[in-house]
């Protein structure tokens, strides 16, 4: 018996030991892929988007640190910037934009933003993160519903600023908005409006998010935010 139950043990023991290897091998796919290496990258952000085994939920875990670790250093920008009273630009990864007058820059409600920005009772929301446009598209839509059931359909164009090619989305609906651990509000009747700009690691998302009227109404302003986005 004791001969039986030591075999068991290191048996469980070099299965954990290799588990623990492949979850960090999946960590280091996000983190540790050169940036001239487009296949791994790829890869990389596959898996990610598509966690259907433990290296792809390690290499999505990997991804969601590395944006937060991001949005946090650019935060302090944000944060000296609101502090101030100097709402002039937003400097989120590798862009600046110009503040639309009228909107006021805030502190970010949370580690997932690297910069805020109020207007009226919309927020925009700016971040870095990885994973494809399409993930990124798919999961907005899940947080809308429309009036005949299920998600919108988002609308979806494709631009270039300043030399740069941008992603808009548009979706309407009733917007279910809350935390990824507290219970979802719903708040009927809302917009939001996002751009996409591709970094070299990781994207730069906004989102703009408000009751449709409000979001109709200051549409125009949006766009010149948009449409201010310089690299840096």
């Amino acid at each position: 018996m004791r001969s039986t139950w030591g075999t068991y043990a290191l048996g469980m023991n070099r299965i954990h030991h290799t588990l623990t290897i492949v979850a960090a091998t999946g960590a280091l796919i996000v983190i540790g892929c050169d940036e001239s290496d487009t296949s791994s990258t790829n890869q990389g952000i596959k898996l990610a988007d598509e966690p259907q085994s433990l290296v792809g939920r390690s290499a999505g875990t990997a991804r969601d640190l590395a944006g937060q670790i991001a949005n946090r250093d650019a935060q302090t920008g944000a944060i000296a910037d609101a502090l101030s009273g100097d709402g002039g630009t937003v400097e989120t990864g590798p862009y600046v934009f110009t503040v639309p007058e009228g909107w006021q820059s805030v502190p970010p409600a949370n580690n997932m933003r690297a910069a805020e920005l109020h207007v009226q009772d919309a927020v925009a929301a700016f971040s870095m993160a990885g994973g494809s446009v399409d993930a990124n598209i798919a999961r907005w839509a899940g947080q809308f519903s429309a009036p005949q059931g299920g998600a919108p359909e988002p609308r979806i164009e494709e631009t270039q600023v300043n030399g740069v090619a941008v992603t808009l989305v548009e979706i309407t609906g009733t917007y279910f908005d809350g935390s990824m651990t507290g219970q979802a509000i719903e708040k009927p009747d809302h917009t939001m409006l996002a751009a996409i700009l591709p970094g070299p690691r990781m994207s730069v998302f906004i989102k703009f998010t408000g009751p449709t009227s409000t979001i109709n109404n200051v549409r125009e302003q949006w766009m010149e935010l948009v449409n201010s986005a310089q690299p840096r």
